[in-house]
């Protein structure tokens, strides 16, 4: 999944790789890394923001599967950037991804469970 140039309130690493506790993984790759204050127009720029406190960049987001994730890690990501960068812009999400409703009904038992308790 794409996005182009998001605001961010740090300057991001190139690559993000987070190890979920089911084996899966998330990664992020950033590109493009700007300071905002850099590529803001005249008139755009917020006088009371400091240089260095938001960064503007095009970043793409996968998930990997936990069989995939053992063999990878955020160097082997960097060090084919380009070939990962494609195969996150190509990346429409997983198949296991719940549904609306799995989703829901997970929300109303835990609305339950804490009123309850």
């Amino acid at each position: 999944m794409k996005n182009a140039s998001i605001m961010l309130d740090h300057q991001p690493p190139a690559v993000v790789f987070e190890r979920l506790p089911d084996g899966d993984a998330v990664v992020r790759l950033y590109d493009n890394i700007k300071d905002a204050a850099d590529v803001a127009q005249p008139g755009e720029t917020d006088p009371e923001q400091e240089p260095g406190s938001a960064y503007l960049a095009d970043e793409v987001m996968f998930m990997l599967p936990a069989a995939r994730a053992a063999e990878e890690t955020r160097e082997s990501v960097a060090a084919d950037f380009s070939g990962w960068w494609k195969y996150g812009e190509a990346w429409e999400g997983q198949e296991k991804a719940p549904t609306v409703e799995e989703r829901l009904a997970v929300m109303e038992d835990f609305m339950v469970a804490i009123m309850e308790g």
